[in-house]
């Protein structure tokens, strides 16, 4: 599928998350990431074998710091990177973050957060992705 969806000069940061962040790459040019594509399915593969819990939230919020990180890219008028997409795949189970999804709306909403679509992928877990979805659309709403 990575394939099929990603251009030559689009470029990727690559995170796992259990009860840690495990960044793989960060804005690596897309290239990178394929020509290793094998490394990225043995360690997703292992994480998943050694989950003891998730923290969805926390990790969402430093997926994002690392967003801000990013310094290459297209700009929107305002001089914030514009990156096509974060994307989330989750089985929805948040057991252990001191974060809450209120908190990550507001990350995004925050000024200056780079301008990207967000996609959450929840496996088996439709209640989870309507919350997901119910708290960016009331985030949206709130701001006119």
């Amino acid at each position: 599928m990575a394939t099929t969806v990603l251009v030559p000069s689009d470029r990727l940061t690559v995170a796992f998350f259990d009860v840690g962040y495990h960044q793989m790459w960060h804005n690596a040019p897309v290239a990178n990431v394929l020509e290793n594509f094998q490394r990225l399915e043995t360690k997703a593969a292992r994480l998943m074998g050694q989950a003891n819990g998730a923290a969805v939230w926390d990790n969402a919020l430093k997926a994002l710091q690392s967003i801000q990180k990013t310094q290459c890219g297209p700009k929107d008028k305002d001089g914030n990177i514009v990156l096509r997409y974060m994307v989330t795949f989750t089985d929805g189970e948040d057991n252990c973050s001191s974060n809450s999804l209120a908190a990550v709306v507001e990350a995004f909403r925050a000024p200056g957060m780079s301008n990207f679509n967000y996609l959450a992928m929840c496996v088996g877990a439709v209640d989870v992705f309507d919350m997901i979805y119910d708290a960016f659309e009331l985030g949206l709403r709130g701001t006119g």
